[in-house]
């Protein structure tokens, strides 16, 4: 069942008796000139989501949210959660569904990737694009990434760490601040692509 909720008049109550929801959209599509300047995006989520047990897609982009609800970590069915264009960061990204698959934290206010990640043991694919990370944790190699993109970020190095993932088959670095690439000599990653993009890289690791 697909459900898509306006913001114009916020979320009412109701919404959460929909037990049987799967999927779910709570984002902004159109402008002012739609709904007018009484627009309310959502920058806090509201009690309730602990009901929606067999939602396995939430879509929350395109909002103002500055932290998460306790209540999205009981959603242990859900699968894809994507939180593009909102305004978080790293320490308001807590209480995470625990089975995740699918990640989106693109344009966000992230300077380095929220410890809740860790938890994640499902994630196998991950959007922090457009954010302000200089830094790439060593924990993330724990985790089964497939596709990983970190476009536009503040990353000076692309880490070794990001060569060890050993399920990452593709790695997008467009648009970052990159000046070198430190792959170690033998990488566990299966690295099937990877592309680099606008980077200030001049010279590539010699054989």
């Amino acid at each position: 069942m697909l459900s898509e909720v306006s913001n114009q008049t916020g979320l009412p109550q109701s919404l959460f008796e929909l037990e049987q929801l799967q999927e779910l959209h709570i984002n902004t599509f159109s402008t002012e000139e739609d709904f007018g300047e009484d627009c309310t995006l959502l920058s806090i989520l509201p009690k309730g989501f602990k009901k929606l047990r067999q939602l396995k897609a939430l879509n929350l982009a395109e909002n103002e949210l500055v932290q998460l609800h306790p209540e999205l970590a009981t959603l242990e069915q859900l699968e894809q959660l994507d939180l593009t264009e909102n305004e978080l960061e790293a320490e308001a990204i807590r209480d995470l569904p625990p089975n995740l698959t699918r990640l989106d934290l693109s344009y966000n206010q992230l300077k380095e990737l929220p410890d809740s990640l860790q938890e994640l043991k499902q994630l196998r694919h991950l959007d922090v694009s457009y954010n302000q990370i200089t830094q790439i944790p060593d924990w993330l190699s724990t985790l089964p990434i497939e596709v990983l993109y970190l476009n536009a970020n503040q990353l000076q190095e692309a880490q070794k760490v990001l060569f060890n993932i050993k399920t990452l088959r593709k790695l997008e670095l467009k648009n970052c601040q990159i000046t070198s690439l430190s792959i170690p000599e033998e990488p566990k990653s299966q690295l099937q692509e990877l592309t680099l993009g606008t980077t200030p890289l001049t010279q590539l690791p010699a054989c």
